[in-house]
Parts: structure tokens; sequence; C-alpha cells
């Protein structure tokens, strides 16, 4: 499946190293031509992770890297005003924090 590029992995290990506890993913509904639009958007962003299209009701789905819960806000509003037509259907988003070592 790999080979066929139905699969694909990744592994994070400098997320944190670059301040950026927090992990949140889009599910988006664009129009055809607003989705070239928002993915140069999402590769302007410095902790741009992935983007993907899929089909159904959010047909882009993409991860970026935040460093405060209230980044999340701040970038779906930036989103949602730059890239149009443009509509959030869900996020989610993962806080990694620090914990010592033993």
């Amino acid at each position: 499946m790999v080979d066929m590029g139905l699969v694909e992995f990744r592994c994070e290990v400098a997320q944190d190293l670059v301040g950026c506890p927090i992990s949140c993913q889009w599910y988006v509904l664009a129009s055809p031509v607003a989705i070239p639009e928002a993915v140069a958007f999402l590769g302007a962003h410095r902790h741009f992770a992935s983007a993907r299209k899929s089909p159904g009701s959010a047909n882009l789905t993409f991860m970026l890297y935040l460093q405060t819960p209230a980044d999340i806000a701040e970038f779906e509003a930036r989103l949602l005003r730059t890239v149009r037509p443009v509509r959030s259907e869900t996020a989610g988003s993962t806080a990694k924090s620090r914990h010592p070592r033993p």
C-alpha cells in the first residue's frame, strides 16, 4: 500500500524542539478553485505539517503545529478571512506536555 501511495507514514521528532507543543488537524470544505489558494496559504505557515485532498463533506484536511491554544482560533479565523470560499467542518488538537525523565 505504501508503494501504491495509499498509505504514508510520518515521524515527528522536532515538534517540541521548535516550541510547538500543539498539533491541530482541520477538516475543511473548500471549493475546487479555493484548494490551490488554501494550499499556498498553508505552505506559507512556518509550522505547516501536512495537507491532503479527500472525498466527502470535508475535502481538505491539514495539520499545523502551534505554540498556544489561542493560536488555534487565530489561525482558523485568518484562514477563513483569506481563503474563500472555505468552511471549517471540524478541528481536533493534541497538546504535548513535558514530563521530567526519571
